[in-house]
Parts: C-alpha cells; sequence; structure tokens
C-alpha cells in the first residue's frame, strides 16, 4: 500500500501549515480561545478561503468532494498548530448532511463558511434508540443574525442553554439529524 500523500494533498497540507504559522501563532491562539466565542471570525473565513470547509462537501454544492485521507491530512495539520476552530464537527455535519439528503442549499452555505455546523451526539438517555432527542433550540435574540440557544440534553445540566452566535445560523445535528436539524431549524426561522 502507497502511504504518500497526493501532490494535491501536500500541497494543501502545506498551505495550511503556512496560514498557521503566519496568522495563527500560540498568541493568536491564545486570544481566541479567551475571546466571548473561544472562535475567530477571521480565522474561520480563512479556512474557508483555503478550501478546508468546502472539502467534505460535493462539488454540486460548491464542494470538492473530498475523501476521508483528504479530511485526515487537514485534520492532522490543524492539530500540529493546535486550532481551536469546529472544523471537525462541521465535516461531520456535512456528512450527516449528505445522508438526510435534499440540503443542498446548507451546504453551499457551509462550502463558504457562511454556515457552522455544530454537532451533539450521544446523549447520555438515548443510547441505541436513534428517535430519543433530548437536545433542543429556541430563539435567543435575532436567530437570523444566527442567534440560538441550544439546551444541553445532559441530565446534570437539563435546561441550561448556551448561546451559539454564529455568521448566520446554527444547523444542529444529531445521529438522527432530521429531528435536531429541523428543531433549529424551526427556531431560527428558516
Amino acid at each position: 500500500m502507497d502511504f504518500d500523500l497526493s501532490p494535491e494533498q501536500q500541497q494543501l497540507s502545506d498551505a495550511i501549515t503556512r496560514w498557521t504559522e503566519k496568522d495563527y501563532g500560540f498568541e493568536k491562539r491564545k486570544q481566541i480561545i479567551h475571546s466571548d466565542t473561544g472562535t475567530s471570525g477571521s480565522a474561520w473565513q480563512a479556512l474557508a478561503e483555503l478550501g478546508v470547509l468546502a472539502l467534505p462537501v460535493p462539488s454540486d454544492h460548491e464542494g470538492f468532494d473530498g475523501t476521508p485521507v483528504d479530511q485526515m491530512v487537514v485534520m492532522q495539520t490543524l492539530g500540529r498548530a493546535l486550532v481551536v476552530e469546529p472544523v471537525f464537527a462541521n465535516a461531520l455535519g456535512v456528512e450527516f448532511l449528505k445522508l438526510a439528503g435534499s440540503h443542498g442549499e446548507l451546504l453551499s452555505q457551509v462550502a463558504s463558511g457562511e454556515l457552522k455546523l455544530a454537532c451533539a451526539l450521544n446523549e447520555r438517555q438515548s443510547r441505541h434508540e436513534l428517535q430519543d432527542i433530548a437536545v433542543g433550540a429556541r430563539r435567543d435574540g435575532d436567530a437570523r443574525a444566527g442567534h440560538l440557544a441550544v439546551r444541553d440534553s445532559c441530565a446534570h445540566r437539563r435546561n441550561q442553554y448556551s448561546r451559539c452566535t454564529q455568521q448566520r445560523r446554527t444547523a444542529h445535528c444529531h445521529r438522527s439529524l432530521l429531528g435536531c436539524a429541523s428543531a433549529c431549524q424551526r427556531a431560527a426561522g428558516c
């Protein structure tokens, strides 16, 4: 078996490495993790411009049809720089949307960096019951601007809400994507 990276994979890895060395040093990372959101809008846009966010998205939705190996290369490179942006959750959310089908507009928004996806997996009470979804969302401010409050479903933190303020709106994924995405879309007025 050949474990060498393809020229395209190596180019992507090198481009991400150059970006992290130039614009995502340790001091910058410290500023980001101590910010109100814990992430950086400018870093997210840079990742979109590098094609990282479009990698798992199908080509007919402005993506690159990346493979799991392509995604591994990205995650390995981002991990070396301790990048805190939710790239893996976003990629996982893309996979859920692809499996659910007919979410082309959302996939295009993910590819451009306009939409961040969040995933709530492994709810304590659900175990193997895919339809047992306790996580929910409600409007919190201007939902069109991306303000949703997502209720944590764990029994020890029940009914605590955390504010999500992404660029436009948040799609929320679960093992049963449709239930949770629908709850968030209804809360956002989508």
